[in-house]
């Protein structure tokens, strides 16, 4: 076949693909529209509403409706309603007894739970996608399917969670205290009763006796290291920093290897991340006020000198970056320390200094103004917002020099702009955002929009929101 045939073939099936695909962004931009406007129109129906996970909520007085975006009821009447954050299904709360519905408007797990101590706050949250709940139900914790099929009995006395979908703990009562023991969801592994079990890390856990002196055991209750320890901290896979008669040691479970540490008032934290070859720990200096943050390697060798006081460390791919007490970020290889990049700030998420694993861009502040940088830490946009946060792994939401937020796309065309805050994603495309009277924060405008601008917000309601905002920068004066 020669050159010329080939391209009189090959020019056809790439402007077909290319049309498949504005065809299908367009489809969706058209889906996205039609959903932004029956939210708008079910909005008008209540005093106010919500919407997530495919089904609508109105509250009018003491009575919510739960509805599908054509407005058909699946529920009414005096409950709350509460999405969950890594879940599809919400919970309802009804005469001080909550369950489970899915997007149809059928109850995936009945109203027959309590809502009771820490169990109301993460009720019904799905483990890394396992289909288990934990719940509770006459005062005794158990855990469910999401078919309803009973996993661990309603047996407990104290709340207890899952690790890495095979291990259950639990507290039980020991005298006037109460002590841990850990099993396997199958029940065939049982592990304990101890003072405290933590984990578990890769193959192990690690455990505490009745004088808080620490070891480690197998996930199959054998013992790796005796309770003799003041302290031991996870720093890495099958890496473990003991602390013995005031000083510490890194030790390798699977080689036993053990190297002893020269370095001065050194310490180990569990807070820390520790997923790269290098160890983020600290020294305190001699009046015990100050810690200075650095990294050592596995051979106890200091990397990153203990320069930053009072510091938060975090893994990104390839990266290590710290950020300091003065809000200065430092990224430096993950691997050999080397300092890369300096920032004045890098953040990822609204509201939490997390830096994301799976983002491929992240927020940077330079000279107190914000862009955004790509996985390499190379400029994408450059400093140029009052402030910024990466959404999602499409849009971003700025502030624009005149003082509104806006959602942007990584390229900076602006998508939605007003006066208004708390931008989140809530399905996918779609982000709901807000703006409150200052003079009366029960009365607030809630609205929604998608990544074409597609928005439920009236004229009205966006000159009421550049009001409110106008009058809470006059409070501010």
């Amino acid at each position: 076949m020669n050159m010329s045939t080939m391209k009189t073939i090959l020019l056809p099936l790439l402007a077909l693909a290319f049309t498949a695909s504005c065809q299908t962004i367009e489809n969706a931009e058209k889906v996205s529209k039609h959903r932004i406007a029956q939210i708008k129109k079910l909005s008008q129906q209540y005093v106010r509403s919500s919407y997530a996970n495919g089904i609508f909520i109105g509250y009018d007085k003491n009575v919510v409706t739960l509805t599908d975006l054509e407005g058909h009821v699946f529920l009414k009447g005096d409950y709350s309603v509460v999405p969950q954050d890594n879940s599809d299904l919400l919970m309802i709360m009804g005469d001080s007894l909550i369950g489970f519905m899915d997007r149809s408007g059928k109850f995936v797990l009945p109203m027959e739970y309590d809502p009771t101590g820490e169990c109301a706050c993460h009720i019904g949250r799905l483990f890394e996608g396992d289909g288990t709940y934990t719940l509770c139900r006459r005062g005794k914790y158990g855990v469910v399917d999401s078919a309803g099929n009973i996993i661990v009995p309603f047996v407990h006395d104290q709340h207890f969670w899952l690790g890495d979908h095979r291990w259950m703990f639990r507290s039980i009562s020991s005298g006037n205290r109460y002590v841990m023991e850990v099993q396997s969801v199958d029940g065939k592994v049982k592990i304990g009763p101890y003072n405290n079990i933590t984990g578990p890390f890769y193959n192990y856990f690690l455990i505490s006796n009745d004088d808080n002196l620490m070891g480690c055991i197998d996930t199959n209750g054998n013992v790796l290291l005796d309770c003799r320890y003041e302290g031991i901290v996870n720093v890495g896979e099958g890496r473990l920093a003991l602390k013995e008669n005031g000083k510490w040691s890194l030790f390798h479970l699977r080689t036993g290897r053990r190297s002893y540490l020269r370095i001065p008032n050194i310490e180990f934290h569990e807070w820390v991340p520790q997923h790269s070859p290098l160890i983020v720990c600290d020294t305190v200096d001699s009046d015990k006020e100050h810690h200075y943050y650095g990294a050592i390697d596995t051979n106890g060798n200091v990397v990153i000198p203990f320069l930053h006081e009072d510091m938060d460390a975090f893994y990104y791919r390839d990266y290590l970056i710290i950020q300091n007490f003065e809000g200065k970020s430092f990224v430096y290889n993950g691997y050999k320390g080397q300092l890369l990049k300096r920032f004045d700030a890098i953040t990822v998420e609204y509201c939490e200094d997390v830096v994301s694993w799976d983002l491929p861009f992240l927020a940077v502040c330079q000279d107190s103004l914000w862009g955004i940088v790509d996985s390499n830490f190379n400029m994408v946009l450059p400093p140029t917002y009052h402030s910024l946060y990466i959404l999602d792994r499409h849009q971003a939401v700025a502030t624009l020099a005149n003082g509104e937020n806006a959602l942007i796309d990584f390229q900076g065309h602006i998508l939605f702009q007003g006066p208004f805050n708390y931008f989140v994603e809530i399905d996918d495309g779609l982000y709901s955002f807000n703006s409150f009277n200052p003079d009366k924060y029960t009365e607030s405008i809630v609205g929604y929009c998608d990544r074409w601008g597609n928005s439920t917000i009236t004229r009205k309601e966006m000159r009421q929101a550049r009001q409110w905002e106008k009058r809470r920068h006059e409070k501010k004066m």
